[in-house]
Order: C-alpha cells, then sequence, then structure tokens
C-alpha cells in the first residue's frame, strides 16, 4: 500500500507544508491581481523621493536646510485622485543598503 494524502476539503492543505510554501512564493513572485486601484479620502502631501521612505534617523534633529528640501519633495495629492498601488512590483523592490 502507498502512503498517499487524500485532500478530502481546503483544510487538508495544512498537511503539505512544502506544497503550501511552493504556491505561496508563486503567488509572491507572480501575484493574481496586477494593480490594486485606490483614491485619496483627502488633501494629502506623498514624498516623491523613494531614499526618504526608508529614513531610518528619522527622530534626529533636522535643519531648516533638510526641511526646505524635504519640502521641494512632495507632491500634492488632492482628495478623489486614483492612485495604484503596483502588486507586481511591490514585493520585488530592493533596498540598496550603501
Amino acid at each position: 500500500m502507498t502512503n498517499r494524502i487524500l485532500l478530502q476539503s481546503y483544510k487538508d492543505f495544512a498537511k503539505l507544508p512544502r506544497t503550501l510554501a511552493v504556491l505561496y512564493e508563486t503567488l509572491r513572485l507572480h501575484p493574481s491581481v496586477n494593480i490594486i486601484p485606490k483614491y485619496a479620502t483627502e488633501d494629502t502631501f506623498l514624498l516623491d523621493d523613494p531614499d526618504s521612505w526608508f529614513d531610518e534617523n528619522e527622530d534626529s534633529a533636522r535643519n531648516a536646510e533638510d526641511r526646505e528640501k524635504e519640502e521641494k519633495r512632495k507632491v500634492f495629492v488632492p482628495a478623489g485622485t486614483q492612485c495604484q498601488i503596483d502588486v507586481v512590483n511591490l514585493r520585488k523592490a530592493i533596498r540598496s543598503t550603501v
């Protein structure tokens, strides 16, 4: 007799951890949804400099010159503007550690 696992329901997938790992990794690299549309509910500002998203010294005191540079990088997003989340490249972006 062979050692087979019969899957009676979706809950039985927990018995196959490696199969699930392959499935989840495949979905991470090739998501079934490419773009998630969102709408701004209120006026806001976004920073257009990706390097500033990873500022590890966020709590440090900033001088006037730094604040002025930050103001130049801000992009105004009015309420009702459609924004899109790029799911395909969301998990593929590599943060530089320079």
